[in-house]
């Protein structure tokens, strides 16, 4: 099992992604104390896999069928980049506690 960390991910895209299997688990995550001003919330994604995280995505026929208007979409999109502060996307890797 590996993550990848996005922030500023389109939570529905990856649901459906989800749902078709390329993904096994998202989570979204906001700070409960110690709110930085660097960040609003976190999206884990879970791979099944390194392959899976590399293999051919059908993100874009998905995102088709949830938007409708995708050129629309796709300028909302490039519109909530432009205005991040930052975005990373950084694979984890589960590291088991000292016994």
């Amino acid at each position: 099992m590996r993550k990848l960390v996005v922030i500023g991910a389109a939570v529905c895209v990856l649901a459906a992604v989800t749902v078709h299997g390329r993904v096994q688990d998202v989570k979204l995550l906001r700070p409960t104390y110690h709110l930085k001003d660097d960040w609003t919330f976190l999206v884990v994604i879970t791979y099944p896999s390194w392959a899976a995280l590399g293999s051919p995505s059908d993100e874009e026929a998905i995102t088709k069928k949830l938007y409708p208007d995708y050129d629309r979409f796709q300028k909302e999109e490039q519109r909530r980049f432009e205005v991040l502060d930052s975005h990373w996307d950084v694979p984890l890797t589960p590291v088991a506690p000292p016994k």
